[in-house]
């Protein structure tokens, strides 16, 4: 299906995803999850493989996609980074109070966790409602 989408698809996509609730969390991530990041990695886009929806803007912009593929591509990586760095230092239990036996719960990175699910639900739902179908 994204063979035959050109630039424009992809930026009324990308327009819609960064007029979410939740894009302003992504756009501004890197606060939110500095905590688990892995050491001498100080932002998201430094991870191998990752993307964020600020560099996919950015590459939007520039036209640096060949196709609408590898703009879904790096759309999709824009949760997985996110899941996959908060993922490798989440606490084996989750408490709203440390006083209950459990690890005390980064609300920063709850909040990133659950932009980067909200982002890819949403993504995944319209993507395919929209252009999915041949």
């Amino acid at each position: 299906a994204e063979a035959r989408l050109g630039p424009r698809a992809c930026d009324d996509m990308l327009r819609w995803l960064c007029s979410l609730d939740v894009a302003d969390q992504l756009l501004h991530a890197d606060p939110l999850v500095q905590d688990v990041l892995p050491r001498g990695c100080e932002r998201l886009r430094d991870l191998p493989g990752g993307a964020t929806l600020l560099q996919v803007r950015e590459r939007l912009a520039k036209r640096a996609y060949a196709d609408a593929s590898a703009f879904v591509d790096d759309a999709r990586a824009v949760s997985a980074t996110v899941v996959g760095a908060a993922a490798q230092k989440l606490p084996k239990t989750w408490s709203a109070s440390p006083g209950k036996g459990g690890a005390k719960r980064d609300d920063g990175v709850a909040t990133a966790l659950h932009a980067a699910q909200v982002f890819s639900a949403a993504f995944e739902s319209r993507w395919a409602r929209l252009y999915g179908a041949p």
